[in-house]
């Protein structure tokens, strides 16, 4: 589908009210699968590849934060859907916190992730990806443990089908992703940490979107102190902690996550209204 003169890969399977998903920095839709697997017999379930990631085309430049929220917006459209919940994990879970400030009437749900822009901190690792020649260099070099199916930023990764490898496999070794990942890394970080200006937390005592926050206790790249932050702050919403779980909980604890996510939407998501589905 072309977005905004963007050529963008996205799956949609399932009927039901809409759940749209949206992966972390430099990641893609296979990141989501066992959550399509989970909710594609009750919701209409919809995962797409942002800008520069998996399979989607790059553009000239990266959309900055308020662009990608409203990118999704015009997906929404192309799509036929006036409304949808959100799903998103890292960056993608602040690009969901962005679109609900800035769109909450398009919004049925919201479901963080280990969310990006709750606090300042963040890995070391993250840190250093901003920095000028090493930052490359760290990315080109996890970019290779990745597709090696060697570890990297994961507790303890679920599943190895091999179409999903190959897949993976494919756009990982894409030639601009190392420039893609640096380049929404430096939009959203610096030496010391999240930058403010990608930091929402004076907003969420405003967001009117039922919302559920997921962390896993595990993960060393942003704390599960920002999630207990979120749920603090936004009115009603609701916090479950994974143990043994690291920064990809749809990934290293899809059991658990899955089930409360389908609990949240199952309870929260209204039916959806007849609208006609687009072709891809």
């Amino acid at each position: 589908m072309t977005v905004r003169r963007l050529r963008l890969r996205y799956w949609d399977i399932g009927d039901g009210p809409a759940v749209v998903l949206v992966h972390g920095i430099g990641a893609s839709v296979e990141y989501w699968r066992f959550t399509i697997e989970a909710l594609r017999h009750d919701f209409r379930v919809i995962a797409l590849d942002l800008p520069g990631c998996g399979k989607s085309e790059r553009g000239i430049e990266i959309p900055t934060l308020a662009e990608t929220a409203d990118l999704l917006m015009a997906f929404l459209d192309q799509l036929g859907l006036e409304r949808a919940s959100f799903i998103g994990n890292s960056m993608g879970g602040l690009v969901c916190l962005e679109t609900a400030l800035r769109h909450p009437e398009r919004l049925d749900c919201l479901v963080l992730s280990s969310s990006a822009g709750l606090g300042r901190e963040v890995s070391f690792f993250w840190r250093l990806v901003t920095l000028p020649v090493l930052g490359p260099v760290l990315i080109d070099l996890n970019v290779w443990l990745a597709s090696r199916e060697l570890p990297n930023f994961f507790y303890r990764p679920q599943g190895s089908e091999p179409e999903i490898i190959a897949s993976c496999q494919e756009w990982v070794t894409r030639p601009d992703l190392t420039r893609t990942i640096v380049s929404v890394a430096r939009m959203g970080v610096d030496l010391g940490g999240q930058r403010p200006e990608i930091l929402r937390l004076e907003q969420l005592k405003g967001l009117k979107v039922p919302t559920l926050v997921v962390w896993g206790t595990n993960d060393w790249i942003i704390p599960p102190s920002h999630g207990k932050t979120a749920h603090r702050l936004i009115p009603g919403a609701r916090l479950v902690l994974l143990d043994r779980c690291g920064h990809c909980p749809s990934l290293e604890s899809p059991q658990a996550f899955n089930q409360v996510t389908w609990a949240f939407l199952r309870e929260e998501a209204p039916p959806p209204l007849s609208t006609p589905r687009s072709s891809r």
